[in-house]
């Protein structure tokens, strides 16, 4: 089913649950992801970044989105990731993304909310949901940069989603893009403060690396939607290296492909259990 990312933040956030936002690279991972949503009848959010829409394409994206969740049975949600480009987020809710994330996290407080106030006002008129994102999350991820981390006050979130009015808010709490270099030090209790002072849904980026416990805590503390990104592109460019070596250059490529689909699969489907969204869609 295609949606927005609105119906089913607020159900999770109700109901206490995760809902999965997975990155995908081409058309394989994306079918999986959507497989995936299906077999374990959970919403899923389908993550485009700006290197896959340069990739891929946006037509090409929207089309291939569109055809694999009209007949999915679970919601399916179209995401531009981590946008700071406004004529690219706009061509991209013409085309027919469903939600998208205007990243002004490293400006200034007000130069965010003015940007982010003017990309609501783009998307909510052709029904798309809009993500921003307050502290910043530290880390490279493609073309991600989120230079030193820096936690969310949560003294501004209110006036913040007041002045802009977001759908989702993406909040700096310790996480970080890519793989963990040591520890990460995640402040549950900023979590648990601003979910307790707003009814917009808070969404965790940089999931990949983090235990169970870690990620179950963030939900039961007010987490709504989790990112999953590196583990997914570690396991496309991992198996295709697999099967290179195992059949060589005369291996049939379909096999290549299937071994992608499955691991993009397996990590999606284990991950929506783990977030407690299977079977809530």
């Amino acid at each position: 089913m295609i949606e927005n990312m609105n119906g089913m933040l607020k159900k999770a956030k109700q109901g206490k649950y995760g809902v999965g936002a997975f990155n995908f690279n081409e058309f394989t991972d994306l079918k999986a992801l959507v497989h995936a949503a299906a077999e374990n009848s959970a919403p899923v959010i389908l993550m485009a970044s700006g290197g896959t829409v340069k990739f891929f394409g946006i037509k090409e994206i929207v089309h291939a989105y569109r055809c694999l969740a009209e007949d999915a049975g679970a919601a399916c949600a179209l995401h531009l990731d981590h946008c700071k480009d406004l004529e690219l987020l706009q061509t991209c809710v013409n085309a027919g993304f469903t939600s998208v994330m205007i990243d002004a996290s490293t400006k200034p407080f007000d130069e965010n909310a003015e940007i982010t106030k003017r990309v609501v006002e783009i998307a909510h008129g052709k029904g798309v949901s809009v993500e921003a994102e307050l502290g910043t999350v530290a880390g490279r991820e493609e073309d991600i940069v989120g230079g030193e981390a820096e936690y969310i006050n949560p003294g501004k979130v209110g006036e913040f989603i007041e002045k802009t009015g977001i759908d989702a808010l993406a909040v700096g709490i310790g996480t970080v893009h890519g793989f963990y270099k040591q520890e990460p030090h995640i402040r549950f209790d900023l979590i648990e403060e601003i979910a307790g002072l707003t009814d917009t849904p808070l969404v965790m980026h940089g999931g990949t690396g983090l235990s169970v416990e870690d990620f179950q805590r963030a939900i039961r503390c007010g987490i709504s939607k989790v990112n999953v990104g590196t583990e997914l592109k570690f396991s496309f460019s991992s198996r295709l290296c697999e099967i290179a070596k195992e059949k060589g250059p005369e291996g049939d490529p379909r096999d290549f492909m299937r071994a992608v689909y499955e691991g993009s699969k397996t990590i999606a489907a284990g991950k929506m259990k783990i977030f407690g969204c299977a079977g809530k869609a």
